[in-house]
Order: C-alpha cells, then structure tokens, then sequence
C-alpha cells in the first residue's frame, strides 16, 4: 500500500494536522479544546469570506451591481433601515402639491398661468405664517405665450424681500451657458434694487438602471468631457451647480456638510406623519410604522396577513394647493410655519414620478424632501454612495460584518444539526423501515428542501439585522453591502464553504507540502550569497 494511504491524522505534519483537526471541530463529538474551536471558527470565516470577495469580483465582472437579485434583496432591507433612521428632521419638512383637487376646484387647466403661480405662492406667506424657505419643484424652462410672467416675479421678489423667506426655484442645466438657465425673463436678478429674488437649484437625478429606483441622490453637478455628470468634480473650475437639497441645507439651515466625496446614499424614512388634515391624494395608500417584522422579508409575512396590504404612505406631509385656500390661520400656522416647504404638481399629463424602495411611485417633490431630511439628520455624517471599485475603510469593515453575520448563522444550524443527530430526534417517517423503499427517498429529498429554504430565510434575516446595524453606525450606503452579502449567501446556498473545507481536509497534507516548500523558496531567496 501507498504510504499516503496508510498516513494516520497523527503522521501528517504539523500545519496539516491542525487544518484538519480546526476544520473538524464542528463535527467531531469528542471535546475540544478552547483553542481548536477558535481556531476551526477563524479559518472556516476567512474561507467564507475569500469565496464572498471572489464572488464580488467574478461578480463585477458580468455586472453584478445590475443583477436583479441584488436589487430585490435591497428592496426587502429599506423598511429594516428606516427602523435605525431618526425622525427629528420630519416635522421641518412640508410638500405643497398642484392635483386634481386643486384644478377642479379652481376650475383650472395645467399648466396654469404664471399669475395663479404668483397668487398661489403669496398665499404661503402672511403675518403669522412664516415658512423657512420655499422651494418650487416646477421648473418654468420653456417659453411659452403667457404675458402674466411680471405678475409671478413681482410674487416672488415680495416673498422674499417683504416676508423676509428664501425663494429656490427648480431650473435645468444647459452645456451652452454651462449652468442653470430658466425661460428667458424669469432670473434671480429680475431688476429689484433689493437684490435678487430667488435662488436657482438643480433637480436632476439618476434612476437605478436595473429597478428605477431612486437610492442616490446627486448633491452638485458638474460639467465632464460628456456632458453633465452627478458628483463633485476635481477641479474647482469646472462649472457645477448644487441640487435643491444641498442649496436647502447649506444656505437656510447654515450647515457644514464638509467636502464631498460622492453622492448622498438616500435613507427612506418609514414612520408617516398623522394623516389626518392631509390632502385626499393619499387615500391610496396607509400610514406606515416601523415594527421589528421588518427584518422579515414581506414575501415571507404577506401569506399570513389578513388583508392585502396598500403602499405605505410616504415620509413628509403633504397638502393640496386647495387645501392652503382653505385652511385658517390656525391651520397655516400649525402644518407650513417654521418649515421647509417644496412646492411641486401632482396632476394629470405631469409625469414627475419616482419610485421609492419603501413607497412605491410618488411625485418626484418626495426625492428632494427625503434628500434634505438626510442632510438635517445626518449633517456631515451623511451617508456616502461608494462602490467597491474604490472601497472605503467603512465598508470593507461593514462588509466583513455582513459576512460575519451570514456566518453566524451558519455556525448555529451547524450545532443545531448536530444536535439533532447525537439526539436521534429527526422525523419519525424519515427512518420507518415499514415505508415502502421508494417514498423514504423522496420524503428526505422534500425534508431536505424544507431545511434548505428554511437555512437561506434565517441567513436572510441575519443578513437584513445586520446591514441596518451597519447603516446606522457607518458612513455608507445599502447597495455595496447588500451585494456583498448576496454573494455570501449564495455562497451560503451552494455549501461552497463546506466543500471547500472538505477539499482542505481530504488534500491537507499536500497543501502543507506546498506551503513548506514556498516557504523553503522564499527563504532560498534572501538567503545572503557569498
């Protein structure tokens, strides 16, 4: 016989036998030292998270951040990351919305003129209601045959020179002017010897190119080789303009964000503001509140809810425009005083929509209120859309974390299985010998899925704990942790680290062979030559 054959565990060498001996401690029913199961936890770990990376990678290499799977998984952790975001910014924030409502009631047709603007926009303000600032999410870009354009300046420069409250008016990039324009006589410096009456600001975003939806949002603009690019650029005279959002924070609540680095990874709030006052528009949908069943996935509790559920409601509170010619000066005072307002359209034939992760679609006045609500929360701390093409220390750290997570769980149905097994408790069906031989196979085949599936929703769950955690505590965003964690349960699924550990095991000594003679080699290297 081989003299490999016949090699005992005892007659490998050392670094073989204590491979073997670590990878076996979860199996092995006699004791352990302390040592052995520490040793068997770090190294099965450092397997489970090399075979992640390198799943990243191969990954990256046919577009993972463009597989559905990623996204899917992203989608079910949102309502679990809202569970960590803090509210204290939600009541600084109020959506003014142009809807059906208002157009019916006022016997109007969109768009309206630029007067009703102007007389809309003056009913925001008086004596005893005093907003923080205005922004107007209707960008007035295209010329067109309204001779009523002074009547909507005049409205403008009052509310911000008579009541003393900053006016941001949503306008588009141009590559001709290389920056912001609006229609032609509609300018900041409109002639008022006060100075100039509004601020123009930037509204333009990016959809997900696999989902659509909105999980960034750009803070400036700059102007690249290609055109407009979201993010800062390296060179400070390179044209930029900065989005409604940073414009907000920056100039009315006087915030340091500090220099920027890449775009804003949004936080979708989930706990909805009473709804009660609010405008009919959100008749659609039911207030959200954030619960521990977040962190389990919605495909998993939907079969057990007694009712269909509806989207949950979006995160600030809205009003129809129809509702500020109603309201008392009670009312006004109570839901637009000391608030940031976004005035923006929500009719027919007015196609600002965007879809939320937790929403679902909803006007696109949303975007820029959760944008803002991050940067009052957050302030400098904002969490930071970065990729692993260029990996911040936050998350390579977060990463690990998400492995270790996966791991954890893999560690506990581990001892779990083995407990049943020294225990005897499987299934009674499962060893009858009075069934007849075809249906014992089947029976485990069915016993084994269920295990199986059961396995990937609490790796899932983990997962989905875990990355929260992460979100709450470091500076980064969802999308580059979740595809991690995607490749480590996939890994997880495929019992990748526990055929790369029986690989290990059945071929240590020959491993150990090879890191010696490395070792020899590398030492025959800097060895000093006479």
């Amino acid at each position: 016989m081989d003299s490999e054959t016949n090699e005992t565990p005892n007659a490998r060498p050392r670094l073989a036998s204590f491979l073997v001996h670590a990878l076996q401690v979860q199996s092995e029913r006699n004791p352990t030292s302390r040592w052995q199961k520490l040793a068997a936890f770090a190294i099965s770990f450092v397997i489970l998270s090399i075979v992640s990376f390198a799943l990243l990678w191969l990954g990256d290499r046919i577009n993972a951040p463009g597989m559905a799977v990623t996204r899917i998984l992203a989608r079910l952790q949102a309502p679990a990351v809202a569970m960590f975001y803090p509210g204290e910014a939600q009541n600084q924030i109020a959506l003014v919305l142009y809807d059906q409502e208002f157009l019916e009631s006022q016997g109007l047709a969109w768009p309206i003129r630029y007067a009703d603007h102007g007389d809309w926009f003056l009913r925001l303000v008086d004596s005893e209601t005093k907003p923080k600032a205005i922004f107007v999410d209707i960008p007035f870009s295209q010329n067109r045959d309204d001779r009523s354009l002074e009547s909507l300046i005049a409205a403008i420069c009052s509310i911000t020179h008579d009541h003393g409250v900053p006016v941001f008016m949503a306008a588009l990039p141009s590559t001709r002017s290389k920056g912001l324009t609006l229609r032609s006589g509609l300018n900041p410096d409109s002639g008022d010897p006060r100075g100039p009456c509004f601020t123009m600001v930037g509204i333009g975003y990016e959809p997900d190119p696999v989902d659509r939806i909105l999980w960034h949002y750009p803070l400036t603009t700059h102007l690249g080789p290609e055109g407009w690019k979201a993010g800062p650029s390296e060179s400070e005279t390179v044209p930029k303009y900065r989005s409604a959002a940073l414009a907000l924070a920056e100039d009315v609540a006087k915030l340091d964000l500090g220099k920027e680095t890449d775009q804003l990874a949004l936080v979708w709030g989930y706990d909805t503001p009473d709804q009660s006052g609010m405008s009919p528009m959100n008749a659609y949908c039911q207030p959200g509140k954030a619960s521990w069943l977040s962190f389990i996935p919605g495909f998993l509790r939907t079969p057990f809810e007694s009712a269909p559920q509806r989207p949950v409601c979006p995160y600030h509170a809205a009003f129809s425009m129809a509702q500020i010619g109603e309201f008392s000066e009670e009312d006004m005072k109570k839901h637009l005083d000391g608030r940031f307002l976004i005035v923006g359209a929500f009719v027919p034939g007015y196609n600002d929509l965007i879809d939320s992760p937790i929403h679902g679609l909803i006007p696109g006045p949303y975007l820029h209120a959760m944008a803002l609500d991050n940067l009052l929360t957050y302030q400098g701390q904002y969490k930071l859309s970065t990729d692993w093409n260029n990996p911040s220390g936050d998350l390579v750290l977060s990463g690990l974390a998400a492995i270790f997570a996966v791991f954890l769980v893999h560690i506990a149905l581990a001892r779990v299985r083995v407990s049943f097994e020294r225990a005897r408790c499987f299934p009674a069906f499962l060893k009858q010998d009075s069934l007849p031989g075809k249906q014992r196979p089947m029976l485990r085949a069915i016993a084994g899925l269920v295990a199986w599936v059961a396995k990937l929703m609490l790796v899932t769950i983990g997962a989905v704990l875990i990355i929260a955690l992460l979100q709450k505590c470091f500076r980064i965003g969802m999308l580059p942790v979740v595809e991690l964690a995607t490749m480590t349960i996939a890994a997880e699924a495929l019992d990748h680290l526990e055929k790369i550990k029986a690989f290990i095991i059945k071929n240590a000594t020959l491993i150990d062979q090879n890191m010696r003679r490395i070792c020899q080699d590398i030492r025959e290297w800097f060895r000093p030559r006479p």
